[in-house]
């Protein structure tokens, strides 16, 4: 596994402004973290029967491909930086669904 960080440029308030990836040896994305502009973490995972459709299904780009484009930046990170921001994505969300 990979692990990756990327930011996405913009400015509208209801699209995220980066992602944490872990994504597999074909470069699929296994499980993903979602950061809203307000600080909101979303966690998806293939594997999730109620969310897994919305992790992406075609093989992440090369980073060299993403940071191309002006809008969008991406470097890879370590698997522990990953699984923190997993683990605090899960509980706050797992949270807030509960209430």
């Amino acid at each position: 596994m990979k692990y990756f960080r990327g930011y996405w440029i913009h400015q509208n308030e209801i699209d995220p402004i980066a992602y944490y990836l872990e994504v597999d040896a074909f470069r699929d994305t296994v499980r993903m973290v979602e950061v809203m502009p307000n600080g909101e973490l979303r966690p998806y995972s293939k594997d999730d029967a109620n969310r897994g459709a919305l992790v992406e299904t075609t093989p992440l780009p090369e980073a060299s491909e993403i940071n191309s484009n002006p809008e969008l930046a991406i470097v890879e990170i370590k698997r522990d930086i990953f699984e923190r921001i997993w683990e605090k994505s899960r509980s706050t969300f797992l949270g807030d669904q509960a209430r």
